[in-house]
């Protein structure tokens, strides 16, 4: 029940949070960030990883969604149905073209840039994710053998604290203030740790 609720309020902050970014801030701002971390990568990375992780953004943003162009005629329209056609692609205009909409197109795109850059950590975190369950599922059998006690207590901490690690990297993808290049990395590591410490305490009904 606990990790449900924790669930419940880590994404429900989250949510909140992520939009509430792009209302806080400029796409200027956004776009700058992304200048600056680049600009880190590439003294931080080597062997062309810096130029993959920009390529990697660019498929990012060029393979989202676009809304397709409202089309507004300057002509008066010929029929009732052609008006109202017209007055819905004002209204959308309206909606759609505004600070905060390209605010959050600006949010993407530097999510997109650090999710690239995560991407490159992929291969050995997964040889970490690996390594970390194969070792809790060895420590949880040898406490089975040698009637240890399984600690549920740890098992619900580490599932709720790697909820709220999982949402505070979401959160880390789109804010815009400076990172290091190995905090995201960071937040795998602890991720494996908990989930370690979960499997080797864990018991079935």
């Amino acid at each position: 029940m606990i990790i449900r609720i924790v669930a419940a309020v880590s994404l429900c902050l989250m949510l909140v949070l992520v939009l509430y970014l792009p209302a806080a801030y400029t796409t200027a701002q956004f776009l700058q960030q992304i200048r600056v971390e680049h600009a880190v990568c590439t003294q931080y990375w080597e062997g062309g990883a810096a130029a993959r992780i920009l390529e990697r953004t660019f498929a990012f943003v060029e393979s989202k969604p676009t809304r397709a162009p409202l089309i507004i005629q300057d002509k008066p329209p010929a029929s009732p149905s052609a008006a109202v056609t017209l007055e819905v692609a004002k209204v959308g205009t309206r909606m759609f073209d505004n600070a905060y909409i390209r605010s959050l197109n600006g949010l993407f795109a530097l999510g997109a840039y650090r999710l690239a850059t995560l991407i490159e950590w992929l291969p050995p975190f997964g040889i970490l994710l690996g390594a970390a369950s194969i070792d809790g599922i060895i420590r949880r059998s040898v406490k089975k053998h040698e009637f240890m006690r399984h600690s549920p207590e740890i098992v619900s901490l580490s599932a709720c604290l790697m909820i709220m690690t999982a949402c505070a990297m979401v959160l880390m993808l789109v804010i815009p203030w400076t990172q290091h290049p190995a905090v995201l990395p960071a937040m795998f590591v602890l991720i494996s740790i908990l989930m370690n410490l979960g499997i080797a305490n864990y018991a079935k009904a």
